[in-house]
């Protein structure tokens, strides 16, 4: 099974996103995290 160069661009372009979802969420699970007492909850 061989890749051109566009199936090979698309696939690191997405696993590129997939981390930087994944990254996003972290932090803003870590900022609610640390918001929580602040907001009372």
């Amino acid at each position: 099974m061989s890749l051109d160069r566009d199936q090979l661009e698309e696939i690191r372009f997405r696993n590129r996103l997939i981390l930087y979802v994944c990254g996003g969420l972290i932090l803003l699970a870590a900022a609610v995290k640390a918001a929580l007492p602040y907001l009372g909850a």
